[in-house]
């Protein structure tokens, strides 16, 4: 699975009451509560299962999920991209000061059933991801089960910068996980500018929740004008 989160399918999540039982963003309302709901749909049936959340920080999912599983958050608590520079999670969660793709000496292979990430993915440096996505591979179990939300802005013609990253992680992904539905995986045949195109049915970020990000990051604020902010969701199973 690689593909844009719908409405029809947010909006379907919310309905169902999912989302009451998941912490609020730091917003009233953004793109994060977006993933949030969805990630937790994906995740919701593990129970007795080891889990970890990478780059999870002040996470809005994790403590929920521990009420029923072993849970561990892999963060470096540095502070880069505003993330968080201390913890307040609850002590039952394990928290390992940590990059994927360095954890090699910390986390034993095979150690987890579950992994997943929101909002990294976009972070992770081009000459990182395959090191990423062999670290996550390595300490999960066979058929252990790999969800990442990523953020994207889209626009009606995508950027060449755009497809090739996209593409890139496409191909390293599933170089290590099988995909859970091959039909939902973008870019199929190559065609990476039809995938990357905004269309009305993506969930988006409120216009007011990313002028919000303007007075945090206002280097991009020029792209927030012109661009929609959405979620793709990456899924699969280790190989």
């Amino acid at each position: 699975m690689y593909r844009f989160v719908t409405k029809k399918e947010l909006w379907a999540v919310e309905d169902s009451g999912l989302t009451a039982k998941l912490a609020p963003s730091r917003e009233s309302w953004s793109l994060k509560n977006i993933q949030d709901a969805v990630a937790y749909k994906h995740l919701q049936q593990f129970k007795g299962k080891t889990v970890a959340e990478v780059g999870g920080g002040d996470s809005r999912v994790l403590p929920t999920l521990a009420r029923q599983n072993s849970c561990c958050n892999i963060e470096p608590f540095e502070g880069q991209g505003n993330g968080p520079t201390t913890n307040t999670l609850p002590s039952e969660i394990i928290k390992l000061k940590a990059y994927l793709g360095q954890t090699d000496l910390l986390i034993k292979d095979g150690k987890f059933d579950v992994l997943f990430s929101i909002s990294v993915i976009e972070h992770v440096p081009e000459d990182k991801l395959e090191s990423f996505f062999a670290d996550s591979r390595r300490i999960l179990k066979a058929e252990g089960f790999a969800l990442h939300m990523i953020d994207i802005y889209m626009s009606e013609e995508p950027s060449l910068a755009s497809m090739k990253r996209h593409q890139s992680i496409g191909d390293l992904f599933f170089s290590y996980f099988q995909p859970l539905t091959p039909s939902e995986v973008m870019g199929r045949n190559g065609n990476w500018a039809d995938a990357l195109r905004f269309h009305c049915r993506y969930a988006t970020n409120p216009d007011n929740a990313m002028n919000y990000w303007n007075k945090i990051a206002p280097q991009l604020r020029n792209v927030r004008e012109e661009q929609q902010s959405c979620t793709l969701i990456l899924a699969g199973l280790a190989n």
